[in-house]
């Protein structure tokens, strides 16, 4: 790359970032890394070879430290790990409302967007939810943090912890999956820590793009919206796997479910009688189709109220299966695990018992064997 040419992209980069930034705003307007982060970063690069739109994939140096490749790499930033060559996405109206698509194709590793909007302390997020959460449109916001040493790079763990509301944002447009195509990760860019979200697998062209929320609400009086991205691992909820979040969604569902099956019961008697009135009413020539079409309204709404305890149901049943499933694979994992490094249980006193007693019907057994397989030598 020529002198003219590298001063060319290095503004172009630059422009590329000021506009990122200008999209930034709320009360801690730009992230900036701590020092000691921007002094490892600044001396990262990857050696990378341009191969048109497949370089810089998952094995990239720069991704493997949570930062965006620039000039200063073997690829100068043409890559798929830089935010100067966004993919051009667009807002489309879908089967569930608007969603976000892509107009070109996106391979797998490639930023697809980075998340503008307000940014704010979490503490405040949840006040600003707090008023807006009776709206019909609900604000989901970005939680991002640097990992620093818990990942193995510079700086302290979630030192930098703030959450990004792209509601009026293209990125707002962004539909949850279960299942998703894109997933959230902090990058780091010229001394600054971004959310961007990087396709997990080839997106095709026209193909919607939708992330996981991973919600865990913002209050107690706070509880997930149902989920109907209709993934086969779909959990029903919008909330985050194996959280409280998501155990007080549950119950609180349950509960609804169990409300909504009773006033349905007792509206269906009661049309159940109005029906019988009406036959009453048509047997002896009255006029009743004002009646009528009272009764019509009455099992419309009653069955809109059937379909919606119906879906609570459906989405309570795959939330317990996936939390289940998750359990499970818990305790498999502790099956591997060193008696030592297993989490203590805490037991019943029966339950103490039957272990002692257990443990030393074990050697009486071991002896009894022995016997047996002397006796068959014999």
């Amino acid at each position: 790359m020529s002198n003219m040419d590298m001063e060319s992209y290095h503004s172009e980069t630059s422009r590329a970032s000021s506009a990122i930034d200008a999209k930034l705003t709320g009360d801690k307007k730009l992230l900036a890394a701590a020092r000691k982060v921007n002094e490892e970063m600044a001396i990262t690069a990857c050696g990378c070879r341009i191969k048109g739109n497949e370089t810089c994939t998952a094995m990239c140096a720069c991704q493997d430290k949570w930062r965006s490749c620039g000039i200063e790499c073997n690829c100068h930033g043409f890559c798929c790990n830089s935010l100067y060559t966004l993919p051009n996405l667009n807002v489309r109206d879908g089967a569930l409302g608007e969603e976000l698509y892509t107009k070109e194709d996106i391979p797998a590793s490639k930023v697809a967007f980075v998340v503008c909007g307000p940014i704010m302390t979490q503490e405040k997020y949840r006040q600003k939810h707090q008023k807006v959460q009776d709206k019909t449109a609900k604000h989901y916001g970005i939680t991002v943090s640097w990992p620093g040493s818990s990942k193995g790079l510079p700086g302290e763990a979630e030192a930098s912890k703030y959450v990004v509301d792209p509601f009026d944002n293209i990125v707002g447009a962004a539909n949850h999956s279960c299942e998703p195509n894109v997933y959230i990760k902090a990058c780091w860019a010229n001394g600054k820590i971004y959310a961007v979200g990087r396709a997990n697998k080839y997106i095709m062209a026209r193909e919607t793009i939708c992330y996981d929320y991973s919600w865990t609400g913002v209050s107690t009086d706070d509880f997930a919206e149902l989920c109907f991205c209709r993934a086969p691992s779909c959990r029903g909820f919008i909330a985050e796997l194996n959280s409280r979040f998501m155990e007080m969604s549950i119950l609180h569902y349950e509960a609804q479910i169990a409300i909504l099956r009773a006033k349905h019961s007792c509206i269906q008697n009661v049309l159940e009688v109005q029906h019988e009135c009406l036959t009453a009413g048509r047997k002896w020539g009255l006029g009743v189709e004002h009646q009528e079409l009272e009764v019509i309204r009455g099992e419309n709404k009653n069955d809109k109220l059937k379909v919606k305890y119906e879906q609570m149901e459906a989405a309570v049943t795959k939330a317990r299966s996936a939390v289940q499933k998750v359990t499970q694979t818990q305790l498999l994992q502790l099956d591997y695990l060193e008696p030592k490094l297993r989490p203590k249980q805490h037991l019943a006193p029966w339950q103490r018992a039957a272990n002692k007693i257990f443990s030393l019907l074990k050697p009486l057994n071991g002896l009894q064997k022995e016997e047996k397989n002397k006796q068959l030598i014999v």
